[in-house]
């Protein structure tokens, strides 16, 4: 599309061709903004930020000291962008120790339709105690048997252990709690509780190497 077509167009379509473009990738959206100041200047809408794709971004971005990476990530969680709230539960919960503010932002992360954001919260389920320990099975087996979850769970769970082997974990429950979940003796290998000692057992790897 020419330059003169794109003026053309109304300013709500020429914010919705801008955010198509971050939400594909991140350096496609950089780039984009170099091009002129029409654009750089519809690129910082709120819109585009809630939609930027962030997959190419290291986890531990999310705490990093550099200003302009910061405000960067800020500018997307302000704009509900569903990757990032994602990312920030994660940092919260298992870094920080910030429950409630975990919380808070993986629920904000699935009323978006964050397909992560159910594998999350079942895993923060588990390491809750006991009490919640069949809230966070059952989690983790609508993630287990929902196509559109299932696919994603491996990314997550890179992302995940990257961070955990990155960074200072400072949630007491994940550095000294490990719930097992699985004690049936006849179905073990197959059942859900399984599938979720399968998932933790990848976190704990993660730590022992730490």
């Amino acid at each position: 599309m020419s330059s003169s077509n794109f003026e053309d167009l109304s300013l709500d379509l020429q914010t919705e061709i801008v955010a198509r473009v971050a939400s594909t990738s991140l350096a496609d959206y950089f780039n984009m903004k170099k091009s002129c100041k029409k654009i750089r200047y519809l690129a910082e809408e709120g819109f585009v930020y809630g939609k930027v794709c962030l997959e190419k971004i290291p986890i531990d971005a999310w705490y990093s000291s550099n200003g302009r990476i910061s405000l960067f990530i800020n500018q997307c969680l302000e704009n509900e962008n569903p990757e990032a709230l994602f990312r920030q539960a994660m940092v919260e919960y298992f870094c920080w120790g910030e429950i409630e503010t975990a919380t808070e932002y993986v629920n904000s992360a699935a009323v978006l339709d964050h397909h992560g954001a159910a594998y999350l919260l079942g895993l923060m389920l588990l390491f809750h105690g006991e009490e919640y320990k069949y809230d966070g099975i059952k989690m983790l087996s609508t993630v287990k048997k929902s196509s559109c979850f299932n696919g994603s769970v491996p990314t997550y769970r890179k992302l995940l252990i990257e961070l955990l082997r990155k960074t200072k974990i400072q949630n007491l429950d994940v550095l000294y709690y490990r719930p097992s979940c699985c004690d049936d003796r006849v179905f073990h290998g197959y059942c859900d509780a399984c599938f979720c000692d399968f998932e933790l057992s990848y976190i704990f790897n993660a730590l022992d190497r730490c």
